[in-house]
């Protein structure tokens, strides 16, 4: 069974890690939103953990990062662990 604060976790996880790659990519919030076609905001509460993405929203914004989802889960979770 998995817990909520696995969950949690898991989220802040994949958040932290989206905002990595976008910095390592040398995108801004602003610049991102307009590549994945969501809101600066958007982008700022997911990158926090304040929201999770939708499955549609995550794939555009891996897409817009030029990074498979796959990778972006990897290494959120592999960051996790520590």
């Amino acid at each position: 069974e998995v817990r909520d604060e696995e969950i949690i976790r898991s989220g802040q996880a994949i958040a932290g890690a989206m905002k990595a790659r976008r910095e390592a990519v040398g995108l801004s919030m602003n610049a991102l939103s307009q590549k994945a076609g969501i809101s600066v905001q958007s982008v700022s509460f997911i990158e926090t953990a304040v929201n999770s993405p939708s499955l549609s929203t995550f794939l555009r914004i891996c897409h817009a990062l030029e990074i498979d989802p796959d990778v972006l889960l990897r290494e959120a979770l592999r960051n996790q662990k520590g």
